[in-house]
């Protein structure tokens, strides 16, 4: 899997021995698509609802042009939301997709 040093945004292979291990969550915005899992959860939040954690995180600058691309990979995500099969909204209340 890769691990991505947030500092020099350097990204490294590490491979890990999963044997053992009776749960594994996997997080991020396109986790959803991981092959073989038995449970997808989808937080439907959009990037307005998080934006004061991405100003905090200083990752990214913000500007018109951050901003148009956090609209389209919104659009992005949300279309991995059919693949759900619990939904948590911004109240947090969890709901069956299907």
């Amino acid at each position: 899997m890769p691990c991505v040093d947030l500092v020099t945004e350097q990204v490294d292979q590490l491979t890990t021995d999963f044997k053992g291990i009776d749960m594994l969550i996997i997080d991020g915005l396109y986790a959803i698509k991981t092959e073989g899992v038995d449970l997808r959860i989808f937080i439907e939040l959009t990037y307005h609802e998080t934006k004061k954690a991405q100003v905090v995180r200083g990752k990214e600058p913000q500007n018109d042009y951050r901003m148009q691309v956090l609209e389209r990979e919104h659009q992005v995500v949300q279309s991995l939301k059919e693949k759900a099969d619990l939904l948590i909204n911004m109240d947090y209340k969890v709901r069956k997709a299907r």
